[in-house]
């Protein structure tokens, strides 16, 4: 059996069927209880009626005779029951049976274990005058009016059972199809994505179930890769522009030099080198970055405090700050410790006041505030700078990544910084986040766990 949907149909139409099956015998089973019931409660009524007829034709005689009360058996219809009358004495007064041939040949035909006798008291003011011996022959008898209410029930609950498995194969149907249905679009939307088309997305329902949940994750899992996919097209054009205007420049102006075209002065030479270190500025970036990524990264903690690595840090960047004419300050609330690589904070500190300060225009402000609240440390850089569109700050950690595709390299430089301290920030399990508006300036925000200044000393 291929696909889901059969099998799901069969599941429920299998359990429902089962419960019906239960559901009917059990009931079949109670109604033939309380039927039975019922007809026993009629038999002894009829019995104590024979009963107390007979009382009274005794007690219009005042004796037995061997016609007393012999019109009763008239009114018992049926031809597999016999009346007998007998006295105090046990003295039969007269046998239903004699009356009908045809019924003494039935009765004497039959096994003992056929044939069942109940015997009634005749009274007369609550003196016993006699008995009558109620004899049935195979099954009790049942009336027509009681064979038909029992066959009525049970076509009724054939024809029940028949209804509900054909309403339990339609519900199995509706059911199966609403399970598969969905599964079967993302399997679609999956094919779509396994070709690279990753435009596609799951429309989600209102239910909060377990295939809402795979329709938002297939979702998910479709916006990662055309993030990816976007991102290695970025970082492919970007690692070739970055390479290419370098070694460009390089070899133009080697090639004038050669011709005698230029003159191998200092500044043409200074120009070459210049070159030179910003290739070499980008191979070490990436070699950094490869580095912060790598699974095997290691790191040399240490409790230290993050307070004063951070003023030493803004005090040697006072003086590029000053040379912009921007203003940079630091406020701490208290003295924080933290557990860290010394070395690999010292980098993500510098990454980022080195970015606000390349993205922060004369007269702009950046303050640095370094706040601890219980077991929180939050250092905050706000700067007043250019700012971070918003359809750029979600692919601002990405690497090779410049939100103003205007900016030159010595503004913007490599787009590898802030891949760089991502890594190290999630190495130390740490978090970092940016808010930013276009032209009104940008907030980091790196929040990390604290640690006692005690273990210094320890």
């Amino acid at each position: 059996m291929k696909g889901l949907a059969p099998k799901i149909t069969l599941a429920f139409l299998f359990a429902i069927v089962v419960t019906l099956l239960l559901y009917s015998l059990i009931l079949n089973q109670s109604i033939d209880e309380q039927f039975n019931q019922y007809i026993q409660a009629t038999i002894r009524a009829n019995n104590e009626r024979i009963a107390n007829a007979l009382a009274f034709a005794y007690e219009q005689d005042g004796q037995w005779y061997a016609d007393t009360g012999a019109d009763v058996a008239t009114f018992v219809k049926s031809d597999n029951i016999s009346l007998r009358v007998r006295d105090t004495s046990n003295f039969v007064v007269w046998n239903s049976i004699s009356y009908h041939k045809d019924l003494a040949q039935l009765f004497s035909l039959q096994p003992d274990d056929k044939i069942h006798t109940i015997t009634y008291p005749i009274s007369v003011n609550r003196e016993i005058v006699g008995y009558v011996d109620i004899t049935y022959l195979g099954t009790i008898p049942l009336t027509d009016i009681d064979s038909g209410f029992r066959n009525s029930v049970n076509k009724s609950l054939i024809s029940t059972a028949i209804f509900s498995t054909i309403f339990a194969i339609f519900l199995s149907i509706i059911f199966s199809s609403g399970i598969t249905m969905p599964l079967m679009k993302m399997t679609k939307i999956a094919i779509q994505l396994r070709k690279g088309d990753l435009k596609h997305r799951m429309a989600v329902g209102a239910s909060n179930d377990e295939v809402s949940e795979l329709a938002i994750a297939i979702n998910h899992l479709a916006e990662t890769l055309e993030r990816e996919e976007k991102l290695r097209k970025n970082i492919t054009a970007d690692i070739a522009h970055e390479l290419r205007t370098p070694l460009m420049t390089l070899q133009g102006q080697l090639e004038a030099i050669i011709d005698g075209i230029l003159d191998p002065t200092p500044e043409t030479l200074t120009s070459c080198q210049e070159e030179v270190i910003r290739l070499t500025s980008l191979v070490s970036d990436l070699e950094q970055l490869t580095t912060a990524e790598s699974a095997s990264l290691e790191l040399d903690q240490e409790v230290l405090s993050l307070s004063d690595l951070t003023h030493q840090i803004v005090d040697s960047f006072q003086g590029q700050f000053r040379q912009k004419d921007i203003a940079l300050s630091f406020y701490a609330n208290k003295k924080s410790y933290v557990l860290a690589d010394k070395r690999k904070l010292t980098q993500i500190l510098i990454n980022l006041i080195s970015n606000a300060l390349k993205y922060s225009e004369p007269t702009d402000k950046v303050s640095i505030k370094l706040m601890q609240s219980d077991d929180i440390i939050t250092l905050k850089i706000i700067d007043t700078g250019l700012g971070i569109s918003a359809e750029d700050l979600p692919y601002i950690f990405e690497r090779f990544y410049r939100g103003d595709k205007s900016r030159n390299r010595e503004t913007g430089g490599s787009g590898i910084g802030l891949a760089i301290v991502k890594s190290l920030v999630d190495a130390h399990h740490w978090k970092i986040e940016i808010e930013s508006t276009l032209q009104k300036g940008t907030t980091v925000t790196l929040t990390m766990p604290a640690a006692q200044p005690i273990d210094i000393e320890s």
